[in-house]
C-alpha cells in the first residue's frame, strides 16, 4: 500500500466530513437520540440501559432492545472526549475517513493500484457517506467492520510461495472473525458476512474448497465467540436470553402487520402486544404475532417484497431527512428535496457502476461464444438500468439483485483475479436484500454496503485477465 497516498486519501475523506460535522451537527434525533443517551450512560459507568421509574423510586435498568455495539463504542468516545453534541459527529467523520483507506487497501488485493485508488476516492467523496458524518447512527461503523474483516483475510494480490505463512494466515482469519463479531454487536446482520470470508480461499490451489470451508467455519466461530459474552449478559440481566438485541420480533411485525407498507411504521399496543413485560418477552410476543399475520396471508406478505426492496435500494434520503429534523431552519423543504434528489441520483448511478464492476469488458481477446458470454451480462445491467431510469417509480432494486448473481458468475472465470472479493461484495449486498425483505426496508440500510459498491464500481468493465502466476494463491495456508 502506498503510504503517502493512504495519508492523502484519509485527509481527502476527512475534510468534507469534518466540515459537515462542524456546520450541520445538532442534537441527535430519531434513533440517534436513543444511541447518544445510552452512550452517556455507558460513559458514566452505569452500563447499557435506561433510567426508569420503579416502585422504590427512579432507578437504572439494563436494556438490550437495540444492539450494544454503537452506543458502547460511542460511550468510550464520550468518556475520553466529553459528551457534547458535536463529539459523535466528529467521531463519525474519523470513522468515514478510515473507511475510505480500508476500501483502498482492500481493493489493492483484487485490482491495479490505479483502480484501487479510484475505489478509495469514491468512498472519500461519496456524497451520502459525507452527509452521514453528523448523523448519529450505526451504519458507517458497521460498514467499517465489514470492510476490515474482508481486508484482514484477503490474500495479497500476486501472493506466491514465501508469502505469509500459515501462522500469519490463521491470525488473519481470527482477526477477521473478531472484526465481524464486533460488527455484529453494532448490526446483527453483519454475521451474515462471516461465512463468506471462506471465498478468499477459492483463488486457487487443489484443496481450495476444504480451506474455504475451514476459513468460513473458523471466522464464524470467532465472530460468535465475540458476541457470546454479551449474550450471556442478556441471559443474566434481562427477562430472557437475547443473542444481541431484542428487536427482531418488533422488526418482523413491522414488516408483516396488516398496516405494513414496506417501510417503517410504528407498532401500536392495539396491534397485538401491550407495553407490559420485559424487553425480551415483548419482542417474543411481537415475533409470535408477526408469524400469525404471515401464516394468515402469506401472499400479502410476499407481495410486500418489491416495496421493501424499493425502500432499501431505490433512493438515498435518510441523512438529509435526519438533518432536516435536527435543524429545520437550515433545511427548508426545497433545499432538502434537492439534496435528497442529488444523493439518490448518485446512489443509483453507483449501483449501476457496481454491477458493471462484475462485468468483464467485451473488448478483450476472444470471439464467438466467449465474447457473447461477456456481452450478455453487460446487456443485462444496461437493460435493468434503462428500466430503472424510465419507469415512473425508478426501480433500481433489480440492479442491486443482479449484483450477487453476477458476482457468483465471476467464479466461472477460472480463478479470474479478484473473483473472491467480488463474491464477498455480492454476498454482502444479497444479505441486505434478504434481511430487509424479511423485515422492512429503509434507504439507510444500504449504507452498510455503499463502500463495497464504490469498490465494485472502480472495477467497472475491467479487461478480462486470465489467471496467471501472480494470481495463484500462496501455497502456505493455515489448513492442511
Amino acid at each position: 500500500m502506498s503510504k503517502p497516498f493512504a495519508i492523502g486519501l484519509y485527509a481527502l475523506a476527512l475534510a468534507p466530513r469534518l466540515y459537515t460535522a462542524l456546520a450541520w451537527a445538532r442534537a441527535p434525533v430519531w434513533d440517534g437520540e436513543l444511541y447518544a443517551r445510552a452512550a452517556r450512560h455507558v460513559a458514566a459507568g452505569w452500563g447499557y440501559g435506561h433510567v426508569a421509574a420503579r416502585a422504590d423510586g427512579v432507578g437504572f435498568e439494563p436494556a438490550c432492545h437495540y444492539p450494544v455495539g454503537y452506543p458502547g463504542l460511542l460511550g468510550l468516545v464520550y468518556r475520553l472526549f466529553g459528551d457534547g453534541d458535536r463529539v459523535a459527529p466528529h467521531f463519525g467523520a474519523f470513522v468515514g475517513a478510515a473507511l475510505a483507506v480500508v476500501i483502498y487497501a482492500l481493493a489493492r488485493r483484487a485490482t491495479s493500484e490505479r483502480r484501487a485508488r479510484v475505489a478509495g476516492v469514491l468512498v472519500a467523496l461519496h456524497p451520502g457517506l459525507v452527509a452521514y458524518a453528523p448523523v448519529v447512527m450505526t451504519e458507517p461503523v458497521a460498514a467499517l467492520f465489514v470492510a476490515l474483516g474482508a481486508w484482514l483475510v484477503a490474500r495479497p494480490r500476486g501472493g506466491a510461495p514465501g508469502g505469509p505463512g500459515s501462522g500469519a494466515r490463521l491470525a488473519g482469519v481470527v482477526a477477521a472473525g473478531l472484526a465481524l463479531g464486533l460488527g455484529t454487536l453494532v448490526r446483527p446482520a453483519t454475521l451474515w458476512c462471516a461465512p463468506a470470508l471462506g471465498l478468499f480461499e477459492l483463488d486457487g490451489g487443489p484443496r481450495a474448497r476444504r480451506r474455504a470451508l475451514a476459513t468460513a467455519a473458523l471466522a464464524t466461530a470467532v465472530a460468535l465467540a465475540t458476541v457470546a459474552p454479551w449474550t450471556a449478559r442478556n441471559c443474566v440481566e434481562m427477562d430472557g436470553c437475547a443473542d444481541v438485541s431484542a428487536n427482531a420480533g418488533w422488526n418482523l411485525a413491522i414488516g408483516a402487520m396488516p398496516r405494513a407498507t414496506g417501510r417503517y411504521e410504528p407498532l401500536l399496543p392495539g396491534d397485538g402486544c401491550g407495553a407490559d413485560g420485559g424487553e425480551v418477552a415483548l419482542d417474543r410476543c411481537w415475533a409470535r404475532t408477526a408469524l400469525v399475520w404471515i401464516a394468515a396471508d402469506p401472499g400479502r406478505w410476499l407481495a410486500l417484497a418489491p416495496k421493501k426492496l424499493h425502500e432499501t435500494f431505490d433512493h438515498e434520503s435518510f441523512p438529509i431527512g435526519y438533518l432536516a429534523v435536527a435543524n429545520p431552519e437550515d433545511w427548508p423543504e426545497p433545499r432538502a428535496r434537492l439534496a435528497k434528489t442529488l444523493l439518490g441520483s448518485w446512489h443509483r448511478l453507483l449501483l449501476v457502476g457496481a454491477a458493471l464492476g462484475l462485468v468483464r469488458s467485451p473488448l478483450g481477446r476472444g470471439a464467438g461464444p466467449s465474447r457473447l458470454r461477456r456481452l450478455l451480462p453487460l446487456a443485462l445491467v444496461l437493460g435493468l438500468a434503462a428500466l430503472g431510469t424510465f419507469l415512473g417509480t425508478h426501480p433500481f432494486w433489480p440492479v442491486a439483485l443482479a449484483i450477487p448473481l453476477l458476482a457468483a458468475l465471476s467464479f466461472s472465470g477460472a480463478h479470474a483475479r479478484g473473483a473472491a472479493l467480488r463474491g464477498f461484495a455480492g454476498w454482502a449486498v444479497l444479505g441486505v436484500g434478504v434481511v430487509h425483505v424479511i423485515f422492512f426496508g429503509e434507504d439507510r440500510y444500504h449504507v452498510v454496503v455503499s463502500p463495497l459498491l464504490c469498490l465494485l464500481a472502480a472495477l467497472a468493465l475491467e479487461p478480462h485477465e486470465p489467471a496467471g502466476p501472480r494470481d495463484v494463491a500462496p501455497t502456505c495456508s493455515p489448513w492442511p
